[in-house]
């Protein structure tokens, strides 16, 4: 599905980012840890952006994806790796290349397993807990469409991938052995890899930053805030360091002053 032709694209002044997203969250500034990974990146990094909330699709028919320059990149990671690139940035060039190794295999693990239980978590073990999510974001209609339509290709990509193949208890284990190695590792640490940010503080804070606030009665969320409190104290760094304005970001509605308002302010 290529974007949609219906909806006019923003004018993009040169020099900005559009991250095109799907909209704040109640708890946490997306409802996806995605759109938080790639606009905390922008944050940390200070890049002049701005947010398109009318749930335009990429031309790979997902979102997040950004256009730069009249450049358009689909994919959180791809999209981080583009600037990158673009604007010269030595984003981790703090790291070994034994830390950048283990930081790429973190992130790999994150979004490509512990993602996936939560989906499971969030769409098979207790859509009921859609609702309080969704409540203040979306009309009922909407969050009947979002929770049937966007939960049947869920559960599809839940089999194809290969954790929806599993017993419920298999899939908890997955969770429950990921999050503990994420604490693990980090320890005392500030940040993942040590005393400085780098790129896969992006993707584990957006990653657990549902866990933590957006996954309410989960059993992921109460793993990490009774068993694992280092990864509770790790997202309120990170948010405090990146996100001052938090709170205000977190209304669960599209408001005039986020939508195509100019960060840094």
């Amino acid at each position: 599905m290529l974007y949609k032709k219906s909806k006019k694209r923003p004018s993009v002044p040169d020099g900005v980012v559009c991250l095109y997203q799907v909209g704040r969250g109640p708890w946490a500034p997306s409802l996806s840890p995605f759109p938080l990974k790639l606009e905390t990146f922008l944050r940390m990094h200070k890049i002049p952006y701005m947010n398109d909330h009318s749930g335009m699709m990429s031309t790979k028919g997902k979102t997040p994806w950004l256009e730069y320059n009249g450049h358009s990149v689909a994919d959180s990671q791809l999209g981080m790796e583009y600037l990158v690139r673009q604007l010269g940035l030595n984003v981790d060039e703090h790291l070994s290349q034994e830390q950048t190794a283990v930081a790429r295999a973190f992130r790999e693990l994150a979004e490509e397993n512990l993602y996936w239980t939560m989906c499971y978590e969030s769409f098979v073990k207790n859509p009921h807990s859609l609702d309080v999510l969704l409540k203040d974001v979306f009309p009922p209609l909407k969050i009947f469409v979002f929770k049937n339509i966007i939960g049947f290709f869920v559960k599809r990509q839940l089999w194809g991938q290969g954790i929806g193949r599993h017993s419920d208890e298999d899939i908890w284990n997955i969770a429950r052995d990921d999050l503990t190695a994420l604490s693990s590792f980090l320890g005392e640490k500030k940040f993942m890899m040590g005393p400085k940010p780098s790129q896969v503080d992006c993707s584990l804070f957006g990653m657990l930053s549902m866990v933590v606030w957006q996954m309410r009665g989960s059993r992921h969320e109460q793993f990490v805030h009774d068993q694992l409190p280092n990864l509770v104290q790790y997202c309120e760094r990170v948010r405090d360091e990146f996100w001052p304005d938090w709170e205000n970001r977190c209304k669960g509605k599209e408001f005039s002053d986020d939508n195509h308002k100019i960060y840094p302010m």
